[in-house]
């Protein structure tokens, strides 16, 4: 699911952000919260930030 990879990524950022969802729908909110069983590796986290067109250093 994509909103739970995405929370997932949000919440191992380095700069420990947080999550603000902007939804009430209760399958999207229960979607984003399994963001927190969902476990990226660094090597993953990074990945996905190249992907979206970041450079890494």
């Amino acid at each position: 699911e994509p909103e739970a990879i995405a929370t997932a990524w949000i919440t191992r950022h380095p700069a420990q952000m947080q999550v603000v969802l902007g939804t009430t729908t209760p399958e999207r909110v229960s979607a984003a919260a399994r963001g927190a069983d969902v476990e990226l590796t660094r090597p993953e986290w990074y990945e996905l930030y190249r992907a979206a067109g970041h450079p890494v250093p």
